[in-house]
């Protein structure tokens, strides 16, 4: 398994520690490097001897740091997971990289009240931009709502980001819309793989969250 998990914090570094820390303790026998963004130079520098981590400490607008990581990771595969959550034993178990698209479920700590989204047209969108037969299609289309949709959600091959498309719809920072743009700029034409199992914890801790 070849995975680059890109991490930006910014301003949070107990929580950047328990997010490193869960992909480190879970990524046994898995080929993964870990990629971290901290534009605030304010946490300490984990490493592992079983997993190549890198740290920059570039400042930039937050969509020019999530391309610059992407560009700066080794393997086709990208997994962007925000620094106040963290994954669980499931998430290795249950990704499946010969798929162009792994579309996670989370779980919500107790506190999470958001609705992001409008979940019609996510839906509708998905549905007409998706390759069938794929993995618990019906599931994916009918069953998921995508109303907290998060981009930490999607593994993602690099071969279907458009970034003529992204640079062209993405333009307010730090805006959470843009995850779901981001999302559907990809989509089309991915081979997706649902995993309906919740693989990592979704949490309020950070309060503004991070988001491209």
């Amino acid at each position: 398994m070849n995975l680059s998990i890109l991490i930006l914090t910014h301003k949070r570094p107990k929580l950047f520690k328990r997010c490193i820390e869960s992909v480190i303790d879970n990524c046994k026998n898995n080929n993964i490097e870990i990629i971290v963004n901290n534009d605030s130079n304010d946490i300490e520098e984990i490493y592992n001897k079983n997993v190549e981590i890198k740290y920059f400490y570039i400042k930039d607008t937050l969509k020019n740091l999530y391309f610059k990581l992407i560009n700066l990771s080794n393997y086709n595969k990208v997994f962007f997971l925000e620094d106040d959550d963290y994954i669980t034993p499931k998430f290795f178990k249950n990704i499946d990289l010969n798929y162009d698209l792994n579309f996670i479920e989370y779980e919500k700590d107790k506190k999470f009240i958001r609705k992001y989204i409008n979940e019609n047209s996510m839906k509708e969108y998905v549905k007409s931009c998706c390759k069938k037969p794929y993995k618990y299609y019906n599931d994916f289309i009918i069953n998921n709502n995508f109303i907290d949709f998060q981009l930490s959600q999607i593994i993602f091959d690099k071969k279907i980001i458009n970034y003529n498309l992204i640079n062209k719809y993405i333009i307010d920072d730090n805006y959470v819309e843009n995850d779901e743009i981001f999302f559907l700029k990809c989509l089309k034409n991915c081979k997706i793989n649902y995993i309906k199992d919740s693989c990592y914890i979704q949490t309020t801790d950070g309060n503004d969250n991070i988001s491209l």
